[in-house]
């Protein structure tokens, strides 16, 4: 199956599960997960529309993000952040989206000052309680979101969470 007709057939998934909540199927948001992916692979979406990336390892991603800096791609770190890659953050990545401790708030909006960038948050939350899972226990959501909206302004946005 070629890339275009599996974009189609997630584009139909998209569709159905839009109707089914009342929703438009233009306001959902495709991230194609590019990670152990070639450039090639990322060339051949982005032929098809696809603007929005998904990585998880800071060095692979950060190769590729080097060969297409020229193209308007927003890059999603989707994986475990570990606090001393947060400095590799801003100016690569416009979503982190696996906030899980005020520690990778802070030295993301450190980075994120120093770089004059802009970084878009998704708070992680464990809503199972899983110990096997990354993510802030439900009970410390909202000291979380606090804590992520008492950064200084302009840096960083709380744009919603994933569970």
């Amino acid at each position: 199956m070629s890339a275009a007709e599996r974009l189609a057939a997630v584009a139909e998934r998209i569709a159905a599960a839009a109707g089914r909540s009342g929703r438009l199927p233009q306001a959902v948001r495709l991230i194609a997960v590019s990670k152990t992916k070639t450039l090639q692979d990322i060339q051949s979406l982005l032929v098809l529309g696809v603007k929005d990336f998904g990585e998880n390892q800071i060095q692979e991603a950060l190769g590729k993000l080097s060969q297409c800096r020229e193209t308007a791609l927003d890059w999603h770190f989707i994986g475990h952040l570990q606090s001393n890659k947060c400095k590799f953050i801003p100016g690569n990545f416009s979503w982190v989206h696996s906030i899980d401790s005020e520690k990778l708030v802070r030295r993301i909006a450190q980075a994120a000052a120093e770089a004059d960038a802009r970084v878009n948050l998704l708070l992680q939350v464990n809503v199972s309680a899983d110990p096997a899972k990354h993510g802030v226990p439900s009970r410390d959501l909202f000291p979380m979101v606090e804590h992520i909206l008492e950064q200084p302004p302009g840096r960083t946005q709380l744009r919603g969470l994933m569970t």
